[in-house]
Order: structure tokens, then C-alpha cells, then sequence
């Protein structure tokens, strides 16, 4: 009996397991073992755990105008919904559609516009994908958390023009609360940002014991829907 057949058959019966109840404690226990627990946000957008090891894939769009961005302005950390914005010198992302923040304003500076996402503690793992293309007016920068995904590419300074629109791709693996975030540098005039992305959640085809390691505490039955932070 080979070492890989014996990780899985441990990691199916982990599973079987789980699938007669929850068991509390190990909710708690997983809770507590995030980095920061923390309240989510009521707008957070909520990754779904995997049910099965069936490889399905499960896709939330997180367009502008549809999901729930906000913005602060410069210097603030006062963030507040966005607003539908429009100009005709602003390339068309179908199908999400051009933001600014309230108001309208046109003053110099970084705009910073957050969309914050939920991982759960799942007793299988997804891998969580984000991919888009966005567009600014002036430049953009995207974020995932503290890591720079991409910037405006294209002529500098003309971040909303065709040739501006810019791909981008990054996969989250940590439980928790996460924030995308785009900051936009405004150096004049109107100002506003465009983002046609989506969150993937891949499910695994297979299951190793060392994935369900970084899940489980030792000598538990982790939950398969886990109680999230309050």
C-alpha cells in the first residue's frame, strides 16, 4: 500500500466523517486560527466552500457598477460607495461600466477603490482565482491586499484610452478577509475607473492529507461549512 493511496484514503475518511454534522469546536478552532479574526463586512463577497472533489469551478462576477465598490479620496480612509460615472473619451469595458466616487470630483491625487472578498476555512480547499482588465482615468495600480497584480498599460497618463485597458490575473489561496483594491491617480480634470473581473473558486479533482493540514487542528474532524467570524 503506497504512501499516496494511504494520504488519500486518510483525507476521503476526513471527509466521510465531516459529513454527519458539524462538530463545534473544530468551527471554533478554525476561527480562532485565523490570521486576524475580524467582523465581514455585510457587502463582502462570500467565496463558497467546495462540496465534492469534482474539479467544478465556481465564478462570481465582480464588475463595476454591479458588485459593491467603494472609494476613498486622497488621503482619506473613509471609503463610500461608488458612483455611476461616464465620459466619452473613456474606453467601453462591457460589461461593467465606468465609477467615480460621489460627487464627481476632479481634484489632483490617488483615488483608492476597494472590493473586499471572504474565504471561509473550508474542509477542502479551493483555489481562488481573480482575472479582469480594468481601465482609469488617469493611471491605475491593482492590488490584491499588500501585493501589486498589474498597472496601466498603454500611452502614460491616457489609462482610459482602448489601448489602456489593461489584463490582469491573481490566485488567493489563505482563508480570510481580502480586499482588491485599484488605486487611481488622478493628475487633472474628471476622473474614474472600469473593472470587468471574476472570482473563480476551483474545486480540486483530488485530495492529499497535507491539504487538509492546513485546514484541520490535529486529531479533529474539520467542519465542511465552518461558522464564520462574527
Amino acid at each position: 500500500m503506497t504512501r499516496n493511496f494511504i494520504s488519500r484514503l486518510a483525507a476521503l475518511s476526513l471527509i466521510l466523517a465531516a459529513g454527519f454534522g458539524p462538530v463545534p469546536s473544530v468551527a471554533n478552532a478554525q476561527q480562532a486560527r485565523l490570521p486576524h479574526p475580524v467582523r465581514i463586512p455585510e457587502d463582502a463577497v462570500r467565496i463558497p466552500c467546495c462540496r465534492c472533489l469534482d474539479g467544478s469551478r465556481q465564478p462570481i462576477e465582480i464588475n463595476t457598477r454591479t458588485a459593491a465598490w467603494k472609494v476613498a479620496g486622497p488621503g482619506s480612509s473613509n471609503f463610500q460607495p461608488v458612483a455611476a460615472d461616464g465620459n466619452q473619451a473613456w474606453w467601453p469595458v462591457p460589461p461593467a461600466g465606468w465609477v467615480s466616487p460621489p460627487g464627481h470630483p476632479q481634484s489632483t491625487g490617488d483615488y483608492t477603490y476597494q472590493l473586499q472578498f471572504y474565504i471561509p476555512p473550508c474542509i477542502i480547499p479551493s483555489q481562488v482565482v481573480i482575472s479582469g482588465r480594468f481601465a482609469a482615468d488617469n493611471r491605475a495600480r491593482v492590488f490584491l491586499d499588500q501585493q501589486l497584480v498589474a498597472s496601466s498599460q498603454g500611452t502614460p497618463d491616457y489609462g482610459f484610452l482602448q489601448g489602456s485597458v489593461t489584463p490582469f490575473n491573481v490566485t488567493v489561496t489563505t482563508p480570510g478577509l481580502h480586499s482588491l483594491r485599484v488605486v487611481v491617480t488622478n493628475t487633472g480634470g474628471v476622473t474614474g475607473m472600469v473593472m470587468q473581473a471574476t472570482i473563480v473558486a476551483i474545486c480540486p479533482r483530488d485530495l492529499e492529507l497535507s491539504d487538509l493540514s492546513a485546514q484541520a487542528a490535529p486529531h479533529q474532524i474539520p467542519d465542511m461549512h465552518p461558522a464564520e467570524p462574527r
